[in-house]
């Protein structure tokens, strides 16, 4: 319903010092409206996100990456890096899921790390692209790289299972 506030969430979060996006679905140039649980976006959202809604970072560690499978999902990294939006928890690999997004917040290097647990999504692996899993390892790692690439400050954002996908 609307409600005459057109405008008034990109005016809250694009003023935001950062502007963090938890980013759940493929982004395919043959999208469709979502088919029951199973999602992709249109890739005109990206530059919309990026200039009206001023996101800095996606995190793509999330369980609907796969839904249009490993080429919507390589597809959906590509995407991002058209649009300019970092990303952190997705990768070609393992190695590149691990890697980091940066955001200077002020004079402070902000480091992003990402991570899932809910099933749905490939685990990236050595030559398998996929989101970074939550596992000790990965969290150190990410972490570790974060801290060596500068951060003043890591965010880590998990997305962890709670035993049953919408549930209340």
């Amino acid at each position: 319903v609307p409600t005459g506030n057109e405008g008034a969430v990109a005016e809250l979060v694009s003023g935001a010092d950062m502007t963090m996006d938890d980013f759940e679905c493929p982004v395919v140039e043959t999208f469709t409206v979502n088919e029951g649980v199973v999602f992709s976006i249109d890739p005109a959202v990206l530059p919309r996100l990026r200039d009206t809604y001023g996101v800095d970072v996606a995190t793509l560690a999330a369980n609907h990456l796969f839904d249009r499978g490993t080429d919507g999902f390589l597809e959906t990294l590509q995407q991002f890096r058209d649009a300019g939006i970092p990303t952190t928890g997705a990768g070609i690999d393992r190695d590149a899921a691990l890697d980091p997004a940066f955001v200077d917040v002020q004079g402070l290097t902000v480091g992003i790390v990402a991570f899932n647990e809910i099933p749905g999504s490939l685990e990236a692996g050595p030559g398998q692209p996929g989101v970074l899993w939550l596992r000790d390892v990965n969290v150190r790692e990410a972490v570790r790289r974060a801290q060596d690439g500068g951060a003043d400050l890591v965010l880590c954002v998990p997305q962890w299972w709670g035993g049953a996908e919408y549930h209340a």
